[in-house]
């Protein structure tokens, strides 16, 4: 009798983590989705997606709140939960930062490229040739005869297309 009684205590011990970390997955992608929607029915006047950014932070938080009860329902210490929080937002922090500076890049080449160019100039970059029909603070897009092709600032001012 005590060996099932420790065979179901582990069970146990194992199946409810999972089925937190299921329940935040669906809670979380039902959340996102409730969010993007409210956001998106605002119609906010911005170039900025900010129903989809909403629906990913909300969707996010939710995911690492299932985690986090998921690891303490093992019974995991509070320092080693500590030293798995701190070792995720270190990686969460790096790539903020990776994807920052790729913003930055772009950001810094926009002034180069508006100063360059304008909406309906012809140029060549590298093998294509097409028509400005946008700048944006991170991007330009060129219209090519069927298609758009979208370019970050930086290539352009680092290219100089002719």
């Amino acid at each position: 009798m005590s060996f099932l009684n420790q065979n179901i205590h582990l069970i146990r011990r194992i199946t409810e983590p999972i089925i937190i970390i299921l329940a935040g997955l669906i809670i979380g992608r039902i959340l996102g989705k409730v969010t993007k929607k409210l956001l998106f029915d605002f119609k906010f006047k911005s170039k900025v997606k900010i129903h989809r950014i909403g629906e990913n932070v909300v969707k996010y938080i939710i995911y690492i709140l299932a985690v986090i009860f998921a690891i303490r329902n093992l019974g995991i210490e509070d320092t080693v939960l500590s030293i798995i929080i701190v070792f995720g937002v270190s990686i969460f922090l790096l790539l903020l930062s990776l994807n920052l500076l790729d913003f930055i890049f772009n950001f810094t080449s926009y002034f180069y490229v508006k100063k360059t160019f304008k909406k309906g100039d012809k140029i060549e970059l590298e093998k294509i040739s097409g028509v400005i029909k946008k700048i944006s603070l991170t991007r330009t897009e060129i219209k090519l005869k069927d298609d758009i092709l979208i370019v970050p600032n930086f290539f352009m001012k680092e290219n100089q297309p002719k």
